[in-house]
């Protein structure tokens, strides 16, 4: 009985020596958290070993992430792997449609996102880019003839719209000159044509008689207008001086105008006639909603299908720009040794738990076989 007793205490004691040690060994490798000093001098094993090498271990976690989990090659194969597209595509797809869905207007969302005036900032843009196009192809066409400027349907119709022009001028002329406004300014003209000609008028004035001179004249002009061959003889007229327009270059049509005028016309033009800042005040469904299933169905497709194949091109590239190394390192080395060891634990506390009973058990067994050993010396 008494052999039992020495024996069991042996197992006992071994199992406590064997069970603190490996508690011990595992408490040391964060603890203490800083160094203790006694008399001036560092004691050994302090600060625990995590805290001591915690710069080594943020670096050499850094190069184990970017070396073996976060490589190039891995996020190409993730990029690669079709049921992964397509879980992003579904995501993107649904994420879309909720957003074409929207009643928020363009400008909130974007005021959301820290954007401000942008709806001023865009209009003015965009006619300052309109101005500056129409201008740069005035510059680089000076040189070029009317004739080569203008596309041949455009000709064409030019050609056709003569016989309009000189029809419209000529019914203009009709409406003008049976006006009373008309009539008096054609009895100003004659008055002042025949002042100075005294005996040509009083010649004139036996076959009037006692009509106005511009009684007279007036349905004639109205008759030649309204002739036939009036519009024919107008219309060639017209024509020819079209022909010579066409052989202009546009040089010369700007120096006629004025460039200065032609810049500003077109300025005016555009600031009176662009506007998107309505297109702000709409909303998201209202603006886009009728394109909801070309935007969701081939635009998601088509930009992720564009981007996917970027990012397996420049993978590389882009992982370097990251500095994932560095990013891991600086993140490590700010936790707290605290929070290290709770990171630490909260992963390893079983298998850690199992360290210590294994010490506990071969301390036990040791303290076991000491007891035997005891027994026969």
């Amino acid at each position: 009985m008494e052999i039992l007793l020495k024996i069991a205490f042996m197992v006992i004691i071994g199992a406590i020596i064997g069970g603190f040690t490996n508690f011990l060994a595992i408490k040391m490798l964060f603890r203490p958290y800083q160094p203790v000093y006694i008399f001036g001098k560092r004691m050994p094993f302090t600060p625990g070993l995590i805290p001591k090498r915690r710069s080594e271990l943020a670096e050499q976690l850094g190069n184990m992430v970017v070396e073996h989990l976060l490589t190039p090659e891995s996020i190409q194969q993730k990029f690669l792997h079709e049921a992964f597209r397509n879980d992003i595509k579904n995501w993107i797809q649904a994420q879309t449609r909720s957003l074409l869905h929207s009643h928020q207007t363009i400008g909130s969302l974007l005021k959301k996102m820290g954007f401000t005036d942008v709806d001023e900032k865009a209009e003015r843009k965009v006619q300052d880019l309109i101005v500056f196009e129409i201008t740069e192809w005035m510059n680089k066409n000076k040189t070029r003839k009317v004739e080569e400027l203008l596309t041949p349907t455009t000709l064409e119709k030019a050609e056709q719209a003569i016989t309009k022009i000189s029809a419209y001028i000529l019914e203009e002329a009709k409406t003008y000159f049976s006006s009373s406004e008309g009539t008096s300014k054609l009895d100003t003209m004659l008055n002042d044509f025949f002042r100075d000609k005294g005996m040509l008028w009083n010649m004139i004035q036996m076959f009037v008689g006692n009509m106005r001179l511009v009684d007279k004249i007036q349905p004639e002009i109205i008759k030649f207008l309204s002739q036939p061959g009036t519009n024919l003889l107008l219309s060639e007229l017209i024509g020819k001086e079209w022909n010579k327009v066409k052989e202009w270059e546009l040089e010369k049509i700007l120096e006629l105008v004025g460039e200065e005028n032609v810049k500003a016309f077109i300025e005016t033009k555009v600031k009176e006639n662009v506007h998107i800042t309505p297109y702000f005040q709409k909303s998201v469904v209202e603006l886009f909603g009728s394109f909801e299933e070309a935007i969701v169905e081939k635009g998601v497709p088509a930009i992720l299908s564009y981007l996917s194949e970027y990012m397996i091109n420049h993978i590389h590239t882009i992982m370097e720009k990251l500095h994932l190394q560095e990013i891991v390192r600086n993140q490590v080395e700010s936790f707290s040794v605290n929070r290290l060891e709770e990171m630490v634990l909260s992963i390893t506390s079983s298998e850690l738990k199992m360290i210590t009973y294994l010490g506990a058990l071969l301390g036990g067994i040791i303290g076991f076989f000491q007891g035997i050993v005891v027994l026969f010396v």
